[in-house]
């Protein structure tokens, strides 16, 4: 987050009540989540590797 997109936001929030700020987080989480599911999995060999480090097997 640049220093722009820090003012845009603090701008847009001031004055906000919660139940405002609730409808908007709301909405903005749908978005993203719908975004996010049409994510898929596609590197399982750096999951290993990982894995394996996280559990120290060589």
């Amino acid at each position: 987050m640049n220093n722009n997109k820090i003012e845009q936001l603090t701008n847009f929030l001031d004055g906000i009540n919660q139940s405002e700020w609730n409808r908007v987080k709301q909405n903005v989480d749908i978005l993203f989540s719908s975004k996010a599911a049409k994510v898929e999995f596609d590197d399982s060999e750096l999951l290993q590797a990982n894995l394996k480090q996280e559990f120290r097997i060589d």
